[in-house]
């Protein structure tokens, strides 16, 4: 019989394992560690933001100990890290599996999340005494587990019901993607996935857009008028001139007629403005010296500035940035 810990049992985190992984891992470690020399990582909160995509998402940071800088940061950004019981591990060793660069990050893209889990941090709702999101939400937002594909795992949506109305769209013009398979549009319920879908569309497939949403309404309005057994004159009429309604009211304003474009004059171009050159801010919300590789890559995207290659390592973005902000003489 599974034993109760805060609200939740022992087997939830033991079957969420199995879902996720396979199996329960081996050796998966939670919980504070000794005091060690080398960069320790555990994991953070993204705080609730309303209309933001990444909302309270779950991902992996510094530990205070050992990279006081990119803690503090994390914190002056709203971010709330988790207690060390839900995994904290030391970068660059043979068994690290929270930090990106770990070595099996790439044969297992979730593998970051091996400890979590193992602590039952898919399932745990937020009580009143904790400080890192909204009581009663899921400490891991079900957008996220959307967005990393595990709510198609078999079983996951026993142990996460508000997965139930999750939903994946396949691409109607049969894209295949880099595993080889048929692309997939996911939402956490039909109107998300079909938004995904749809922007999709327009930007692969504009040309074929039209014709598809054509497709479509001919066959609502069909369905409507109860269906192709009884088809005859009449009623294809009927549904064509449905249809080209239905289709003049989701199209924009018509293109100006013969004669109006004929008195369309060219507008006098406008002079481009100057594009400022960006300024170093050496305020302590973003230290060059101190700041890790992935940050220095987000503040160069902030600031509008080329970025380097991915190869490139901390001390050559360390250096570059310098060379684009160093203040005048």
């Amino acid at each position: 019989m599974a034993t109760e810990t805060e609200g939740f049992t022992v087997s939830d985190s033991t079957k969420a394992l199995e879902i996720v992984f396979g199996k329960a891992a081996d050796g998966a470690h939670s919980g504070a560690m000794r005091t060690e020399k080398q960069q320790r990582v555990k994991y953070w909160r993204k705080p609730e933001y309303d209309g933001a995509t990444d909302s309270g998402w779950i991902i992996v940071g510094p530990e205070i100990r050992t990279d006081a800088p990119g803690y503090q940061l994390k914190n002056q950004r709203g971010w709330r890290e988790l207690p060390d019981k839900y995994g904290m591990q030391l970068t660059g060793q043979p068994d690290t599996t929270m930090h990106w660069e770990g070595p099996d990050a790439r044969r297992n893209p979730l593998s970051w999340l091996e400890p979590f889990i193992a602590a039952q941090g898919l399932t745990y709702i937020i009580q009143h005494n904790d400080s890192f999101g909204p009581v009663g939400s899921y400490l891991m937002p079900k957008e996220q587990i959307v967005a990393l594909g595990v709510h198609r795992r078999p079983g996951i949506k026993n142990l996460r019901p508000d997965l139930a109305t999750a939903v994946d769209l396949e691409c109607p013009m049969g894209c295949i993607n880099d595993r080889r398979v048929r692309s997939v549009f996911a939402g956490v319920d039909q109107d998300e996935a079909q938004k995904n879908l749809d922007q999709h569309m327009v930007a692969k497939h504009r040309d074929s857009e039209g014709a598809r949403q054509m497709g479509a309404e001919i066959t609502k309005q069909t369905q409507a008028l109860g269906g192709v057994g009884q088809m005859n004159v009449e009623m294809i009429a009927a549904i064509v001139a449905a249809t080209i309604k239905a289709m003049q009211g989701n199209t924009a304003e018509p293109a100006p007629s013969a004669a109006v474009a004929e008195e369309w004059v060219e507008p006098e171009p406008v002079a481009e403005l100057p594009v400022p050159e960006p300024v170093y801010d050496p305020s302590p919300r973003f230290d060059i010296d101190t700041a890790t590789r992935r940050e220095m890559m987000s503040f160069a995207k902030t600031m509008g500035i080329q970025t380097l290659p991915f190869k490139a390592t901390a001390d050559v973005w360390r250096e570059y940035l310098k060379e684009q902000f160093a203040p005048a003489a």
